[in-house]
Formats: C-alpha cells, structure tokens, sequence
C-alpha cells in the first residue's frame, strides 16, 4: 500500500487486453463509489517519449532498449508517487511498470544468444537498486491471452508505447 491506497500493477503483452481490462475495473470501482487513479507507462514524458523513439529504432541492443524503459518507469515512479499523494485513490493501477522492462528485455536479450540471469536475480537487483523510488505493487495481475487471438487484435494496429 502506498499511503493506504492499493497500487495494482497490470501487465501483458500488446494485444492482451489488459488496458481494456483496467479501464473496465476502473469504471466498475469507480461506480461503486471508489477513487481510481491510473497511469500508464512508457509515458509522455521526456524520458517515456526517448525510451518509445529510440528504443523501438531498428538495431538497438536489447540490453539499451531494456535499460532506456526500465529508465522511463524508475523516472516515472516519483511522478505516480505525487499523483497519489494527490488525489488520494483507494486504488492506484498501474499499466505496466518495470517488472515489463525486465522481463521483456531478458527475453530479447535471451533471443539474440546472450547468457540472461533468473528473473527473479535481475529483479532483486532493480529493486535494490531503486530503493525507495520505485513504489511496491500490492497486486500485479498478469493478463494473457492466447497468440493467435493476439495477433488478430493487434493486426494493422500501430503500438504507440512498445
């Protein structure tokens, strides 16, 4: 909890519908008379904005494209902090936070042939690593969905943020 509001995180590849699911959620708490608050990463914020640009290039290492979004949501973490301390939610939801960066830069960097730690080891170490900064999920719901209907949601559909 983060000054007693529940942070949840939502992950998921592009096309799994977890962005649909937490506007749906949210709408649902929010007629239930609860305060939502959200935010979504990579953001429009410097640091969001070079991560997309740069990161998506063509030919950029796995390891930087890793690095640049992992940025973006430790840079980012301070900005959700003030954003609860705010407006005071009984839930905060996140649309995707560093657990994504990490993971999906160690899948990529797995596929190009490079040696990769346990996931959980390159955890710990962000973790430790952002100390305070990074805000502590109650929850992280992880919405998956199979890649054929994946696909199909994705087809023709520019990602604007991975």
């Amino acid at each position: 909890m983060l000054d007693g509001c529940f942070v949840a995180v939502w992950e998921g590849t592009d096309g799994s519908g977890k962005t649909t699911l937490r506007r749906e959620v949210e709408k649902r708490l929010k007629k239930l008379g609860y305060r939502v608050a959200s935010y979504k990463t990579p953001s429009r914020t410097a640091t969001g904005l070079f991560a997309v640009r740069y990161g998506n290039r063509r030919g950029v290492d796995p390891l930087v494209r890793m690095l640049l979004f992992l940025a973006n949501t430790i840079d980012d973490s301070g900005l959700m902090a003030k954003k609860v301390m705010s407006s005071r939610p009984d839930f905060f939801f996140i649309d995707r936070y560093y657990l994504c960066s990490v993971v999906y830069g160690l899948a990529l960097l797995k596929r190009v042939g490079r040696e990769v730690p346990d996931v959980s080891v390159a955890m710990d170490l962000v973790e430790k690593m952002g100390g305070d900064r990074l805000i502590r999920p109650d929850l992280y719901i992880i919405v998956d969905v199979n890649e054929e209907e994946r696909l199909r949601r994705i087809a023709g559909k520019k990602s604007s943020d991975r």
